[in-house]
């Protein structure tokens, strides 16, 4: 509903775009629309707004960048990284003070996954985070694992001193909790 809202407000529509110019504006908006909204936003500093803005204009193929715009106005900005035909969502930014009321989150989400799936993609990751909107749009918590393993003497013993760095903190929260009984 608000999607057709949005639409029927005016000249709506979704574009990737290209052109450094664009993508340069594109990651400018996104950190404008989060400043003072996360302690600690790296988006803030230039070098962080330089990296994603090189990411996104040097390997097209590899990242999407698209904007959502109404009657020519920015209103909001995702920024992704494909890779087997899986797209991970990385940042977005929207005017939600000017088009709050049509949810341009939603509608940005809903039209790349669209667009994506269409064009041959099979999933739309959208990464970290167990935000209760990520559940309307299917998404299923997936746990993640990792893998650590040393290659040279001082890897595998720095392995090893995590290994027993993590085995006598659980041990030791064991007891503690024993204790408390």
């Amino acid at each position: 509903r608000k999607k057709r809202s949005f639409y029927k407000a005016g000249e709506g529509q979704l574009r990737r775009l290209h052109s450094s110019a664009e993508i340069d504006n594109a990651i400018e908006f996104i950190a404008r629309i989060r400043e003072g909204r996360f302690e600690s936003d790296l988006l803030q500093e230039a070098e962080f707004r330089k990296f994603y803005a090189s990411i996104s204009e040097e390997d097209q193929q590899f990242s999407e960048i698209h904007a959502l715009e109404l009657d020519g106005n920015l209103v909001g900005v995702v920024l992704g990284l494909v890779f087997k035909q899986t797209f991970y969502y990385l940042l977005i930014g929207c005017d939600y003070d000017g088009y709050g009321k049509f949810s341009p989150g939603y509608i940005l989400y809903d039209e790349i996954y669209r667009r994506f799936m269409e064009g041959g993609g099979t999933i739309f990751d959208f990464t970290v985070g167990d935000e209760k909107f990520k559940a309307q749009f299917g998404a299923k918590p997936v746990s993640m694992h990792g893998l650590l393993r040393g290659n040279s003497v001082l890897g595998k013993g720095a392995v090893a001193a995590l290994n027993a760095k993590q085995a006598f903190e659980a041990r030791r929260k064991g007891r503690n909790t024993a204790e408390r009984s």
